[in-house]
């Protein structure tokens, strides 16, 4: 068994790199990457543990990648096997100072016009150190400030918002390029939740080859049976390989980590993800 999407506490998962790595060995993973949010703060803490309990582990993130600034529409790519990291910590260092900065703004904007919300408030919608724009728009609606996620974004997230504060947005060819530079490996992720038709995500995938792309997410644990059909055709017809993860946080998913595939296409995926 594999898995090559997982996260822990720190992201937004609520497992440390110890507790999940345990959970893999107990329940039959033996390869597997800790992919989380624009962090690679367990890498080293997992390296350490995995060779302990003898478990294949290669270092992993999963980026945000816009593809629709204007809708603020993105992608996740997983980064694979870096053979160097400091680029990668260094754009890892200022996005996180960017995304609380920006925090910071848009609650000195809300107080403003009324609306009490506090740093405090927003950060304890994470289980770990993931803070991000869906944060705030989370916050709003746990404070009654809008009625749905995507009616606090229109109100104020949306750069067709009067209450837009402007913000850097790393696209999917910048952030492939990144992982290419640190010698890494990039791979779509959960093609399944981009909000595309079959023919537009044909189509973006193939203009993500362009950038570099070299993988997809095609047994994606969520995926059904079709789709996992459709991505693996999709990467046939462009020359790219297909991984497996579960993108497991915690126990309250309600469901354990672990892709189970035959020998050969386990083996497969491990040959391509260099691990």
């Amino acid at each position: 068994m594999i898995d090559f999407h997982l996260h822990t506490l720190y992201s937004d998962g609520s497992y440390t790199p110890f507790e999940l790595i345990r959970l893999l060995k107990k329940i039959g993973v033996t390869s597997f990457a800790i992919t989380d949010h624009d962090s690679i703060l367990g890498i080293s803490e997992a390296e350490k543990i995995a060779e302990e309990l003898k478990l294949r582990f290669i270092a992993g993130v999963e980026f945000e990648a816009y593809y629709d600034i204007e809708n603020e529409q993105y992608v996740h790519i997983l980064g694979y096997n870096f053979s160097k990291l400091e680029e990668i910590e260094k754009y890892l260092i200022k996005l996180r100072a960017e995304r609380i900065n920006l925090i910071y703004d848009y609650i000195e904007l809300f107080n403003s016009i009324g609306m009490s919300i506090s740093f405090d408030e927003i950060n304890s919608l994470t289980p770990g150190i993931h803070l991000t724009t869906s944060h705030i728009a989370a916050g709003l609606v746990k404070k009654g400030y809008a009625s749905t996620f995507e009616e606090a974004k229109r109100a104020f997230l949306l750069p067709s918002s009067k209450y837009y504060i402007n913000r850097n947005h790393y696209t999917v060819e910048f952030i492939i390029d990144m992982i290419l530079k640190s010698g890494g490996i990039p791979v779509l992720a959960h093609p399944c939740r981009i909000h595309m038709t079959d023919d537009e995500i044909e189509t973006f995938i193939s203009k993500m080859k362009l950038y570099g792309l070299q993988g997809i997410e095609a047994f994606y644990l969520m995926s059904s049976e079709t789709q996992k059909s459709f991505y693996q055709s999709i990467a046939l017809k462009n020359g790219l390989f297909v991984t497996a993860g579960s993108d497991w946080h915690s126990p309250e998913d309600n469901y354990n980590p672990g892709i189970e595939l035959s020998y050969e296409k386990e083996c497969e995926i491990c040959v391509n993800l260099k691990i």
